[in-house]
């Protein structure tokens, strides 16, 4: 049963998400759809950062994070991202601590998703006081 289970995944992975990832790439690619092809790409990538990350691989997690960071779309991803590497920045996991850059993403996080990341805003509220006392 596990094995046909597997089998059914992979065969539905490779059908339907691999080409339309590949479509948004072209799409990116052409110029056509930006905005879309980068949401789209975004949340793809988010996906496997978030599998990379919860298996403790901070290097694969933070270089798939800043993949989407660098998507100028204000998408719930793209602002998850950045708090995911402001968390990996500000308790340095594997990465040399940086609360200045902690704090970059962070501002970054709660502008892409009009300030309602409400853990990036916690975060960056308790960044800030700690540092005024």
């Amino acid at each position: 049963m596990r094995r046909i289970f597997y089998y059914l995944f992979n065969t539905f992975y490779w059908l339907t998400v691999m080409p339309y990832n590949y479509l948004c790439q072209k799409l990116l690619a052409a110029g056509i759809a930006e905005n879309f092809a980068k949401s789209s790409l975004a949340a793809s990538i988010y996906g496997k950062g978030i599998g990379v990350y919860s298996r403790k691989d901070y290097p694969g997690a933070l270089k798939l994070f800043k993949t989407i960071s660098d998507y100028n779309v204000n998408t719930e991803h793209v602002s998850y991202a950045r708090y995911y590497i402001a968390v990996m920045y500000y308790s340095g996991l594997d990465v040399e601590k940086n609360i200045s850059q902690a704090k970059v993403y962070l501002r970054g996080a709660l502008d892409s998703s009009d300030g309602f990341n409400s853990h990036a805003k916690e975060l960056l509220t308790a960044i800030e006081t700690s540092e005024d006392e």
